[in-house]
């Protein structure tokens, strides 16, 4: 029990630092002054390319109970192919891919602060859409959970939106508007995307607990499996968007040169990191679990803007911090056990889930 707890631990504070810091280079990538490259679907589409790399990870860790990636995803498509999950995968892919696109665009126009308080919506949509496509049934503490946790938002993003006065911020009132619509836009499609995530476990009625014990990862060779093949769907389903939009003239085709290479692969780096953790995270518990911890950016990222923008600290962010934890804490309690009952829970073991009520 406190082993799974803290491995748990230490795989949600790895997700939570790698959004902050993948949030401040994003931001650093496409308003820098000098070596700005503020083309929002090309590093979208290449940070998520680079999950195809995951494969051959996989194919050493399975070699010796599988003998081949090939008999591997047979075994791990369950009731499905490998071909049919990769057309499935391919729409997973695409709605992350809308989802980072409109995240990197809002980034180019609001504070990494504000964002990130901003994007605190996707639970919201995450719990919808968990009733919906998941069954995720939920309690009145959960409906509750849900008006504390708007309420904290506000009292993270009225301030920088409506009471700043500061002549040199970015958040004008033209630039704030075009970002609070792309975050929010995004935080809706973040939902949509985690939902999707696990849905697609469910869908196949996969044997990931099998699989998983016998390659001796404990879900780490399904998760990188799962995002392979949302890195696989970038490359497929993502550069003809890249081409349409090149066409159009919506974003004009480009490589980074010079500094700006360095900055792209740093973010690369750190994108992966973000998949991994998030990916790892949504397999060992669930949508509704992942939710109360991602609220901790709130306040890490205006820590971080102190630390790299001189951004002065105020208590405001952090009560609406306190408040949003409390509320995704209280919905996360409100799960009731026939959502924990759902086709692919055997996978997640009760301590597990536990680890978040």
């Amino acid at each position: 029990m406190l082993k799974t707890q803290f491995a748990s631990s230490l795989i949600l504070a790895g997700y939570v630092l790698a959004w902050v810091l993948g949030s401040e280079m994003t931001q650093l990538i496409t308003t820098d002054r000098e070596n700005s490259f503020e083309k929002p679907a090309f590093l979208t589409f290449l940070n998520h390319l680079g999950l195809i790399i995951f494969f051959p990870v996989v194919s050493v860790c399975v070699r010796a109970e599988h003998g081949s990636l090939h008999n591997y995803l047979k075994h791990w498509s369950g009731t499905k192919t490998p071909t049919h999950l990769f057309f499935v995968y391919g729409a997973v892919s695409l709605v992350y891919n809308t989802c980072i696109y409109c995240w990197v665009t809002g980034l180019e126009f609001i504070d990494v602060s504000l964002s990130n308080g901003l994007y605190q919506l996707q639970t919201l949509f995450a719990l919808v859409l968990s009733y919906i496509f998941l069954k995720e049934k939920f309690e009145n503490q959960k409906l509750q959970g849900v008006a504390v946790a708007i309420i904290g938002v506000a009292f993270v993003c009225i301030p920088p939106i409506f009471l700043t006065d500061d002549s040199d911020s970015k958040n004008d009132d033209t630039s704030l508007s075009k970002g609070v619509m792309w975050t929010v836009l995004s935080a809706a499609m973040w939902g949509g995307y985690e939902v999707s995530f696990s849905s697609v476990i469910i869908y196949k009625k996969d044997e990931t607990k099998k699989i998983s014990e016998s390659a001796g990862a404990d879900g780490v060779v399904e998760t990188l499996t799962c995002l392979g093949f949302v890195g696989l769907g970038t490359l497929f389903f993502g550069a003809p968007c890249l081409v349409l939009l090149d066409a159009t003239g919506i974003e004009t085709f480009t490589l980074p040169v010079g500094v700006q290479w360095s900055n792209v692969l740093v973010n690369f780096a750190i994108s992966m990191l973000f998949d991994f953790f998030f990916g790892l995270a949504l397999f060992k518990t669930s949508p509704v679990c992942v939710s109360p911890v991602s609220s901790l950016v709130i306040p890490v990222s205006f820590i971080a803007d102190h630390i790299f923008h001189d951004k002065e600290l105020e208590i405001t962010p952090f009560f609406g911090s306190a408040l949003v934890i409390l509320g995704l804490w209280r919905m996360n309690g409100g799960v009731t056990q026939s959502a924990v009952d759902k086709p692919c829970d055997d996978n997640r073991d009760t301590d597990k889930l536990l680890v978040w009520t």
